[in-house]
């Protein structure tokens, strides 16, 4: 089961302090993916190393989310169905294109 991980850091480097979108999903203790919303090319940049050592050595201050497959199998038969009407409620046009494609 991998556990995804989401931080917004600031670059201090940066005169404006620009915000960044930094993503890491891990599955056995090793990175399988991760992502930045700097323009860097290289997917292991600045941003991504900070919060893996962010996450090593502060825990608590890296949030963690479960991935929605992983909330979905958890839930009991009762609450699947109340998730279902739910999305059918809040999301009509799309459930009816799904239905008739």
């Amino acid at each position: 089961m991998a556990n995804h991980y989401r931080n917004y850091l600031l670059d201090s480097n940066q005169p404006t302090k620009i915000p960044y979108d930094v993503s890491l999903r891990v599955d056995r203790c090793r990175v399988v993916h991760c992502s930045c919303s700097c323009a860097d090319s290289v997917s292991w940049c600045a941003h991504v190393v900070a919060v893996c050592l962010k996450r090593i050595n502060n825990r608590e201050e890296v949030e963690f989310r479960p991935q929605i497959w992983d909330s979905i199998a958890a839930l009991d038969e009762n609450r699947l169905k109340m998730f279902v009407q739910y999305l059918v409620n809040e999301l009509p046009n799309e459930v009816g294109k799904a239905h008739h494609t």
